[in-house]
């Protein structure tokens, strides 16, 4: 049996699996036209924060869509004591769930998945998500990065996938399984509030839905200003930067640029100029990420300096245009 579930394959942002995963099924599932004003209300915010080691720099939250419900995130984990009394067999509980339209996601180990770094050499903890499978060549399809550093669509054997999950963990076996929610997006009605709402808390530097601000964690332009000096300061310290956050910087502006676009067609903002901003602080963006892609080549000093004089000039372009944006729209919402 062969069984491949919908999911696009390019993501419109591939900063993370946790972005990835669950846009590409969004965007496979999605209505078109559903799509593009959904997008308008994503990723407006972003935070930066200082304690953690690692994912530093977010382009925003709830990004498995699971509180506006638009996936069912549905949690599964089977003690290891059951699992083995019963003679469970974790390939064919993967294979029911794909057949059930579901979408399994979860940790293995990538000891056991070839093309992975880790493959053969060191146990390593890190997420999944499966399309599909087919039964004559014993492979399931996963997306994700491998170890050149692209995302694509890979196989792995059902014998690896066992032992991947198998060799994770102790006392149980742990996977969740995703549903797109088709009849809740078919209700799902464009909200400008939200993104006005969400526009004042990035300009204004504030967390998003009211949350409460934690010391160490900054939002809107100040995350993006501290994502800078972070860049300024790993450069220095240790001649490397992180291009998962350089490329996050430039999904973050290329949704800003599609929001504008979006509210410009549909009326909600009137200056064609807006468009034009938000495009240029795009290009700007993927200027930046460049420029860190070429700092990990050269190690020139003098890239982080361009790099930093580029992100300040975008931090005071936002701030002068999107108040603007924001004007326009309260404006042209007095005329419905």
């Amino acid at each position: 049996m062969f069984n491949l579930l919908p999911y696009n394959e390019k993501p419109l942002s591939v900063m993370y699996h946790y972005i990835a995963f669950p846009l590409g099924i969004v965007q496979a599932k999605m209505d078109e036209k559903v799509f593009e004003f959904w997008l308008a209300t994503k990723y407006i915010n972003c935070s930066f924060s200082k304690k953690l080691d690692m994912n530093m720099f977010n382009i925003g939250e709830d990004l498995w869509f699971t509180e506006e419900r638009i996936l069912l995130r549905h949690h599964n984990a089977i003690s290891r004591i059951i699992y083995d009394n019963y003679q469970m067999d974790v390939v064919t509980l993967l294979k029911k769930v794909i057949d059930m339209g579901y979408y399994p996601q979860g940790n293995y180990n990538e000891e056991w998945i070839p093309l992975k770094t880790a493959y053969k050499k060191y146990r390593f903890y890190h997420d999944y998500l499966l399309v599909g499978y087919d039964e004559s060549s014993q492979v399931f399809y996963s997306v994700g990065f491998l170890s050149d550093n692209r995302f694509q669509k890979y196989e792995i054997s059902f014998d690896n996938m066992r032992k991947a999950i198998e060799t994770l963990f102790d006392n149980n076996v742990s996977f969740d399984f995703l549903e797109y929610h088709s009849k809740k997006v078919k209700s799902w009605k464009f909200d400008i509030n939200v993104v006005v709402e969400q526009l004042n808390a990035y300009i204004t530097s504030l967390p998003q839905d009211g949350k409460k601000q934690e010391s160490e964690m900054s939002y809107g332009l100040n995350a993006i200003f501290d994502l800078s000096q972070y860049i300024e300061d790993c450069a220095q310290k240790y001649s490397y930067i992180e291009l998962k956050y350089t490329r996050g910087l430039a999904d973050h502006k290329f949704f800003m640029y599609k929001r504008i676009q979006f509210l410009y067609k549909n009326k909600y903002i009137s200056d064609p100029l807006f468009c034009q901003n938000s495009k240029m602080i795009y290009q700007m963006a993927e200027k930046v990420h460049l420029l860190a892609m070429k700092f990990s080549i050269k190690q020139d000093i003098k890239i982080i300096i361009s790099i930093k004089n580029l992100i300040d000039e975008m931090i005071k372009l936002e701030r002068d245009y999107l108040v603007d944006v924001i004007k326009s729209i309260y404006h042209n919402l007095k005329k419905i």
